[in-house]
């Protein structure tokens, strides 16, 4: 989830500097070394040894954004433990709403049993889909084999005739 949040900062950054740049190319072609600065700043952004996006993005979104506005994640004292607020605020505002319900309906230990539920889910169609893929590889290459010791064996027999 990090790593998603780091991405997705620096992309948004890159978005802005990028709108920056085709509004003020007539002032930034004066500017000699507009292009290292922005190599420096980019490189600062998304080098995991600087973790940039990261730092603006508690620094300044954090501060100045207000996430999940309608949603009190702070309800009932120590109601969500922290990662699990991390990963509430990462959330739409209807995904938020919808995982609360639920949360506050049936509990975390019936998330957890339903997103355990869904990777089984996920990891047991991904292993259908590789056994059907891996039955078409074999049937394909079994009749391309048969195919091809036919067609020899007409060939040797044709030439073995004349």
């Amino acid at each position: 989830m990090v790593d998603d949040q780091q991405w997705l900062t620096y992309w948004i950054i890159y978005s802005f500097i990028t709108l920056f740049e085709l509004s003020f190319w007539k002032v930034l072609a004066w500017l000699p070394f507009w292009s290292s600065m922005k190599l420096v700043f980019c490189m600062w952004l998304v080098l995991p040894a600087f973790n940039g996006a990261a730092y603006i993005y508690d620094n300044v979104v954090r501060k100045y954004v207000k996430i999940g506005g309608i949603i009190d994640l702070s309800n009932g004292g120590n109601k969500y433990s922290e990662e699990q607020r991390k990963v509430l605020q990462m959330m739409s505002l209807d995904a938020r709403k919808s995982v609360v319900d639920y949360v506050n309906r049936y509990g975390w230990d019936a998330l957890d049993r339903a997103i355990k539920a869904v990777r089984i889910f996920r990891l047991s169609l991904s292993l259908y889909i590789y056994i059907y893929y891996a039955h078409s590889l074999l049937y394909i290459m079994a009749t391309n084999t048969l195919t091809t010791l036919v067609t020899t064996w007409l060939v040797l027999s044709v030439h073995g005739a004349g």
